[in-house]
């Protein structure tokens, strides 16, 4: 498990060659039609005489969804690190009213406001107790 690669109280040297050792970055995509089924999801087979077979089949290029993701090779998220071992949680870096307040404190000191308006709307969700519904929303929201 990731998590267990950290200990509360390891120096900040050995955290970031952890985190690099154990993160990959990840690049935003967006989704295009498939080319195979024209964003159907489908294939018609074709037989030998040319009349379409009864039943269509799952296209396998993309899934049966109807569109393939494609790297933007813009590096997705706000950029940010952790500072110490004391924010990993089991799924990634922990996510208190702290945290946050800390995290949005250093957006506006580098003048990022799309991570300043982000983190004080994960604050509103924080204080109701809708953080995991929130974030798993927006990564659905995100395939």
């Amino acid at each position: 498990m990731w998590a267990n690669a950290f200990t509360p109280y390891m120096s900040k040297q050995h955290f970031n060659e952890v985190v690099s050792d154990s993160s990959d970055i990840v690049f935003k995509t967006k989704a295009v039609s498939c080319r195979e089924c024209n964003g159907t999801g489908q294939i018609r087979k074709v037989r030998k005489n040319g009349l379409l077979y009864t039943n269509a089949h799952k296209c396998l290029p993309c899934s049966a969804s109807g569109y393939i993701f494609q790297s933007t090779k813009v590096v997705a998220g706000l950029k940010f690190k952790a500072p110490s071992s004391k924010w990993v949680s089991a799924n990634g870096f922990g996510v208190s009213k702290t945290n946050l307040d800390m995290l949005q404190s250093m957006a506006k000191r580098v003048n990022m406001p799309d991570a300043v308006n982000f983190f004080d709307r994960c604050q509103t969700f924080v204080s109701f107790g809708f953080i995991p519904k929130f974030f798993c929303r927006g990564y659905q929201g995100t395939r």
